[in-house]
């Protein structure tokens, strides 16, 4: 086993594990040597230590025994032991100045009260009688040594030496303090200076030091007094070196001595020959190391070409070559690797070539097509991939495919491809459409389909996918456009039909009422004409707003053209009277909802719907139905004023009948040119004809002529009034201009009326100059009569049109006046050149004050205007002759001549005969 583990290591190694194997008994030996020399010189050195500390230890317990000696011959005094303190202060005094090394010596009673004393201030029996030495002493009535303290007199550090007096009946203490600095230098004066001697109390406080005394004593220290004597132990001292260190008790006193040689001075000659036998090894070590070196550089040099040419071709070099040298084995396996590589490269060649064919397949592939294995790594990742997920090829190959993928599908797809056998027949071969996550977090929908293909072995799925975000947005641009309206995004008549039908399903089913809402806006088509398609979109979009602010959740808005919609209320009440105070109620909140002022742009604009609402119940009637009664019930709305709400009858529906059919009949009646003109004359106060006023006739095949009253309404309303008006209008310029011919008829003017949809067309006065040029007639014989209901809105309009018209000399008149709700501040600023009075002032002027009274006022405001004043209506020659008594000057009626073609007007020359014949 041994030996085919170091087979597999190679040849320098081995070269090296031989020499090493070699060399190492050597080490060994030499090692062992060092280490018996070193127990050796560890047993002389702690001998030696040994025999300090003991020593120094001897020496201080011979010190303090002298001390002791001394002291007690002191108390063995007669004036001592008698504690006579007038004698024994004198011989206290001569033996401290005998001994310098004490700095004091003081008597005490056992109660520590001072006897005598060397000091003129002995400390207080307080402070004495705390210390341990003193108790001890008194008790025991022996020499006592005390810990080392701060002396309160001399602020030294001492130590106390206590004697007792021997004096049965008074008992008392000799104390003298021991000056610590001195004994110290007096006793390690000789101390070698490397060598420290530490003597420590049984509080760890340093007592003596053979150092620097004064700075170590009383300092607390790492030795124990806990240590056996004669133990020996490395420490490192308070200076930071390294000392072989031995313990002695001090005998006598609960003192300890510890004595320290530097340990580098002990193991010096040792170290210095440890250091040169470890550099005779080394070297030779090193030696036989570049020795195996150098064997196998010879050995292993062209092997490791061998290998070198190995690398370069793994990295890509495949045309290096081995060199062919060295030992004959060597040579004859660099010729087979050469061979290898030759082979290799073609096949390699043939295989990029054909590797080369299929990724420009992919890439030009409008779908994007990736590979995974197993554990669902990317391995290719085509160019239509990178454009569709937005990785390049090198930030997403060989990371997982999970990381295109959307939660919680990616935390689940490891188990995906480990459970994908049970999956595969719904997963393999089969398109789905799922959703993937860009690069930036975007989800997108995408159509994926799943190949796999097993290779020796080795199972890759392919997959093929296409971003298919463009086909569902049109899609739903598709649906958009199917069931909604694009400007306002309401409902459009294809959905409100679809809810509809559901809505009658459900009312079946439930037996709850239903309502639908027909709105039109009042008057939108004036907005499109004076301020244009835009604001008028912005409005029907804001009102689209505000409609579906009125509406309950689950009803439905829609817009069917134009300025229509439909409002669809659901599961009303089952009985009939609450479902219609439930659609009063919502009706009520959309008339004031849309009545409210709009924003377009820099406009303010006020609008008004006019609603129409059938109920309906189950699925009784058509959607069309519905939307008619729907629709005649809004023209209701509309006939009673605008702005209002109206319920569908039946009567409604005879009377929308009756509308639709008058619509075509009208339009029939336009296109097959049934309208013809009429003319009225009109006279001064003379009874001369001045002129004539145009009046529009239908002649119908069946009803005859059909007065204007009866379809100029419809014609407004159905938009058939603006060609009408212009033919009316060429028409009777053709014919003043045929008048203008005629010796008699020659200063005749014309009055054509002019509707106000007609007026508030933009083009209207390049209108009436392309009739005026087209007929050639005198502008100055053109009188265009206006109703006061046009002056209502953009009165600035008006005035700018009526402007251009006069500056080609076409006059004005203001027809009905006194029936309509014109301001005068208006009637001031209008350009206008005659007021019209009324036929309904002119009809009772005779019977009723009131018409007299406004028709006087209407002459006087006229004539205050500097406005001339027709009257038309005028019947009889009672009313004639009032009207010139109270200042009119011009006159139209059948007084004077009933309509007539132009034909028969022209036949009709004398006034005074036609008034003859009229009467």
């Amino acid at each position: 086993m041994m030996i085919t583990s170091l087979q597999r290591l190679s040849i320098r190694i081995q070269l090296f594990l031989l020499t090493l194997a070699i060399t190492l008994p050597f080490v060994v030996m030499l090692g062992l040597f060092l280490n018996h020399e070193l127990k050796q010189l560890h047993k002389e050195a702690y001998a030696k230590v040994q025999i300090i500390a003991n020593n120094s230890a001897s020496d201080i317990a011979s010190r303090l025994h002298r001390y002791q000696q001394t002291l007690l011959r002191i108390a063995s005094r007669p004036q001592v032991k008698a504690l006579d303190p007038q004698h024994c202060d004198p011989l206290l005094k001569e033996f401290v100045q005998l001994s310098p090394e004490f700095t004091t010596l003081s008597l005490r009673d056992k109660n520590a009260q001072p006897i005598c004393s060397y000091l003129s201030q002995p400390p207080s029996t307080r402070q004495l009688e705390q210390f341990p030495w003193f108790t001890e002493a008194i008790q025991t009535q022996h020499f006592t040594l005390g810990d080392a303290d701060v002396g309160s007199s001399s602020g030294r550090w001492v130590a106390v030496l206590a004697q007792p007096v021997f004096n049965p009946a008074l008992g008392g203490l000799l104390i003298l303090p021991l000056d610590l600095l001195k004994f110290s230098k007096d006793v390690f004066h000789s101390t070698p200076a490397q060598t420290i001697i530490t003597v420590i109390d049984q509080r760890n406080i340093i007592a003596l030091h053979s150092g620097d005394a004064a700075t170590w004593i009383g300092q607390k220290t790492k030795y124990t007094t806990s240590a056996r004597p004669n133990e020996l132990s490395i420490i490192k001292n308070e200076d930071g070196i390294s000392r072989l260190n031995s313990f002695a008790t001090v005998p006598g006193t609960k003192w300890r001595v510890f004595a320290g040689i530097p340990e580098a001075e002990v193991f010096a000659e040792y170290t210095q020959y440890l250091w040169y036998s470890l550099t005779l090894s080394i070297i030779f070590l090193i030696l036989a190391l570049l020795l195996a070196w150098r064997i196998s550089i010879f050995i292993i040099q062209p092997i490791s070409r061998l290998v070198r040419t190995a690398r370069q071709v793994a990295e890509g070099d495949t045309h290096t070559r081995a060199s062919v040298d060295g030992p004959l084995e060597i040579k004859a396996v660099a010729k087979q690797f050469n061979g290898m590589l030759d082979a290799w490269q073609h096949s390699e060649a043939v295989r990029y070539d054909s590797a080369l064919h299929t990724q420009t397949i992919l890439d030009n592939m409008a779908d994007a097509v990736i590979t995974i294995n197993q554990r669902g790594i990317i391995e290719s990742f085509n160019q239509a991939a990178s454009a569709i997920f937005g990785y390049s090829h090198a930030e997403i190959t060989g990371k997982n495919i999970s990381l295109l993928m959307p939660e919680p599908h990616r935390s689940h797809h490891d188990s995906y491809l480990q459970n994908y056998q049970s999956s595969e027949a719904r997963i393999i071969g089969v398109p789905r459409e799922v959703e993937g996550l860009r690069k930036n977090g975007q989800l997108f929908p995408m159509s994926l389909s799943v190949s796999k293909i097993n290779l020796t072995g080795r199972i890759t799925f392919i997959g093929l996918i296409r971003d298919i975000t463009q086909n569902r947005e049109n899609e739903q641009e598709i649906r958009r456009l199917a069931f909604y309206d694009p400007l306002t995004g309401l409902a459009n008549r294809r959905l409100l039909a679809d809810r509809l039908r559901q809505a009658m399903i459900t009312s079946a089913r439930n037996g709850q009422h239903g309502a639908l809402m027909f709105l039109d806006l009042d008057h939108f088509k004036q907005l499109n004409d004076n301020l244009g398609h835009d604001l008028g979109d912005l409005l029907l979009q804001q009102v689209a707003e505000r409609l579906q602010n009125c509406v309950r959740e689950g009803d439905s808005v829609a817009r069917l053209g134009g300025d229509e919609f439909v409002v669809l209320l659901e599961e009303l009440s089952t009985n009939p009277h609450e479902a219609v105070t439930q659609t009063e109620l919502i009706a009520s909140k959309i008339l004031e909802e849309l009545g409210l002022p709009y924003a377009l742009n820099e406009h303010v604009y006020s609008s008004t719907p006019s609603i129409g609402i059938v109920l309906f119940l189950e699925d009784l009637e058509s959607m069309e139905e519905l939307l008619k009664k729907a629709d005649v019930a809004m023209y209701q709305a509309k006939s009673a004023g605008r702005n209002t709400a109206r319920f569908f009858d039946p009567v409604m529906q005879a009377a929308a009948a009756a509308h639709d059919e008058s619509v075509r009949d009208l339009r029939r009646g336009f296109a097959g040119q049934e309208f013809v003109l009429q003319y009225q004359v009109q006279v001064d106060n003379n009874g001369e004809i001045t002129g004539a006023e145009a009046l529009v006739r239908w002649n119908h095949p069946e009803r005859g002529l059909v007065a204007p009253l009866e379809f100029i309404p419809l014609a407004e309303e159905t938009g058939i009034i603006l060609p009408l008006g212009q033919w009316v209008l060429e028409t009777a310029c053709n014919q003043l201009h045929q008048w203008s011919l005629q010796p008699l008829t020659a200063n005749w003017s014309m009055a054509v009326n002019v509707s106000a949809l007609q007026f508030t067309q933009a083009n209207f006065v390049e209108h009436v100059s392309y009739a005026l040029k087209k007929t050639g007639v005198n502008p100055r014989k053109l009188k265009l009569e206006l109703t006061e209901s046009m002056l209502i809105d953009d009165i600035e309009d008006i005035i700018d049109k009526m402007n251009h018209l006069k500056k080609q000399g076409v006059s004005f008149s203001l027809d009905d006046f006194g029936t309509g709700y014109s301001s005068l501040s208006n009637l001031k600023q209008l350009p206008l050149d005659q007021l019209k009075i009324d036929q309904s002032f002119v009809q009772d002027i005779m019977s009723d004050p009131s018409d007299a009274i406004i028709a006087r006022a209407i002459i006087v405001l006229g004539h205050s205007l500097g406005l001339k004043v027709i009257a038309e209506g005028v019947e009889t020659q009672e009313q004639r002759d009032f009207l010139m008594v109270i200042g009119c000057v011009a006159f139209q009626g059948n007084y004077f001549g009933k309509p007539l073609f132009a034909h028969e007007l022209n036949m009709q020359t004398d006034p005074g005969d036609a008034a003859a014949s009229s009467i």
